[in-house]
């Protein structure tokens, strides 16, 4: 129910200039994807037919990650629990940067010190409503200290923040923000 997510993001790698662009899509709807992103690179990957990425894909999307330059989770993956050890696995595995978002943020919001495995630069690009889960904080502390909250969870797990909202804060993990 969320392919919309997927050829979005697709979309708008194609439309910057990334060059190539790889998505890595649950099998079961890669008919989808083909039809809406002509242009991008199509990887199918073990679903079980259900349409959400089973467990045993994180070795696929290991695969698929090589020889890229930067990799992008999140949009469109569901916030079925299996979701979990996908992006634990693209954690781990990634040694080029790495920009996570929507469900991949949901995903590790349920085990944040995975992000401890990070091998590579990242970016987080949370809503208020993600970030508060994440920090496991309600979303008026996140509003109410949103430059404190991004530079604390930048700092702390050593990742670049974009703080998504009115005036978006981009906190790195030296304590440099921008606003």
């Amino acid at each position: 129910g969320m392919t919309g997510a997927g050829v979005l993001s697709g979309l708008s790698a194609l439309r910057t200039g990334a060059g190539v662009v790889y998505l890595g899509v649950p099998a079961s709807l890669s008919a989808v994807y083909d039809a809406s992103l002509t242009e991008a690179v199509i990887i199918p990957l073990e679903d079980r037919g259900t349409g959400v990425l089973a467990p045993d894909s994180a070795g696929q999307i290991a695969a698929g990650m090589e020889g890229k330059t930067v990799v992008a989770a999140g949009p469109g993956l569901s916030g079925n629990r299996d979701i979990l050890e996908a992006v634990a696995g693209v954690i781990r595995k990634s040694t080029v940067p790495l920009v996570l978002d929507a469900d991949a943020l949901n995903a590790i919001s349920r085990e944040v010190c995975v992000l401890k495995e990070l091998k590579c630069e990242a970016v987080l690009t949370p809503h208020p409503g993600e970030m508060s889960r994440l920090m496991g904080i309600s979303i008026p502390e996140v509003q109410n200290n949103r430059v404190e909250a991004a530079v604390e969870f930048a700092c702390r797990w050593n990742i670049i923040m974009v703080l998504k909202g009115s005036r978006t804060v981009t906190a790195l993990p030296d304590g440099t923000v921008y606003i």
